[in-house]
This record gives structure tokens, C-alpha cells and sequence, in this order.
């Protein structure tokens, strides 16, 4: 007895796989009233969002800086919205101007005082994060912290 060579009777034409697959996708985005496509697409989010760090940091340094630098503006972009346009006058700010909030000083002053708050926030973050004793901390910082720093005495853990 030979082979024979008989095409199966359950085999779809393209037109019928098709047909089967966009009902397949219909069933599955309306079952029970939830769009499960949106579902599965939301259970795989947290991973798609890490993938496009990892990306964005790659730290072989293998991806071109164009690829890191399109995956690190998509993280921006789902942790805080889309980046708009800043709306201005065009007017170029005089740091010797009077400041308007009704704090004394220059905007150069505030600008200076802003910028040192960020570098001391910074070095608390960094000092923090390396688990260092505030007993040990600079003195500037210890200033800055104030009453919060028995907060952080108290907290080993922080």
C-alpha cells in the first residue's frame, strides 16, 4: 500500500482563516462586556514599560543612541504625559528684575536659591539612598533637615 497524498477536509482557504481569526478577535474584545485584548494588552504593560527602560539605560551600550533616546522620551511620556510646548512671550528674562511674588530679592536670587535647594535635595536623596547615619551627614545638610532629622535618627530602615 502507498501513500496517499489527500489534502485534509478541515483545511481553511485564506479567506475562511481570515474570517475565523476576525471572529476570534471579535469574540475575545467583546466577552463579558471587557475588551480582553485591552486586558492582556494592560497585564503586559508594567513588563512593556520596564523592556523600554532597560532600553533607554542598555547598559552594553549596543543600541544606537537614537533607538535609547526614542525609548527614554516613551517612558517620559507614560510617566507624565506627553512633553507640550512652553508657552512664553519671547521676552528674555533680566535676572536683576525685582521679583514679582512679592519676595524680596532678584530673580538671580531666586534662581540661586532654587538651584541650591536642588543640590542639597540631591545630596539627602543620595545620603538616603546609601543608607548613611545622619550623625554622619554634612552639616549643611543636617541644617536643611532641621526637625525632620530626628525622623531619620529614628528610622534605620529609611
Amino acid at each position: 500500500m502507498g501513500r496517499r497524498s489527500v489534502v485534509p477536509s478541515n483545511r481553511l482557504s485564506p479567506e475562511q482563516a481570515r474570517r475565523a481569526v476576525i471572529r476570534h478577535f471579535s469574540h475575545l474584545t467583546s466577552t463579558g462586556g471587557a475588551n480582553m485584548a485591552m486586558v492582556e494588552a494592560q497585564r503586559a504593560e508594567q513588563s512593556m514599560v520596564q523592556l523600554l527602560v532597560g532600553f533607554a539605560l542598555d547598559p552594553s551600550g549596543d543600541l544606537p543612541p537614537t533607538l535609547r533616546a526614542k525609548c527614554a522620551m516613551d517612558v517620559i511620556s507614560i510617566a507624565r504625559g506627553a512633553i507640550r510646548d512652553w508657552q512664553h512671550t519671547g521676552e528674555t528674562i533680566d535676572p536683576s528684575a525685582t521679583r514679582t511674588d512679592g519676595v524680596d530679592g532678584t530673580v538671580a536670587d531666586a534662581l540661586e536659591a532654587a538651584q541650591a535647594s536642588a543640590d542639597v535635595s540631591a545630596e539627602l536623596d543620595m545620603l538616603v539612598a546609601k543608607r548613611v547615619p545622619p550623625e554622619q551627614w554634612p552639616a549643611h545638610v543636617r541644617a536643611v533637615v532641621g526637625d525632620a532629622l530626628s525622623y531619620f535618627s529614628e528610622r534605620p530602615d529609611v
